[in-house]
């Protein structure tokens, strides 16, 4: 298992995730972030709140970005089928 940091980019700054969470390798991760983001862009849309470009870096203990999950991204996968 790895640790892995959940980090939420806004256009005016960063939200770091302190605690981590232990996952079986980068790819869980990665579906990690996008269900974090699928909430909480329901959650922005559920309170009737403007959806800012958002992304969610995935990183390791040294504070390397191993992957980049886009609110952009997750919308258009869920949206694909209706497309």
């Amino acid at each position: 298992m790895t640790t892995f940091y959940f980090h939420l980019r806004y256009s005016d700054g960063l939200v770091e995730d302190p605690d981590g969470s232990e996952l079986a390798d980068l790819e869980a991760a990665i579906e990690e972030a996008k269900a974090s983001a699928r909430a909480l862009v329901a959650e922005r849309i559920g309170e009737n709140k403007l959806l800012q470009p958002t992304t969610i870096e995935i990183t390791d203990e040294k504070g390397n970005v191993l992957h980049t999950v886009t609110f952009r991204e997750v919308l258009e996968e869920a949206l694909e089928p209706l497309l």
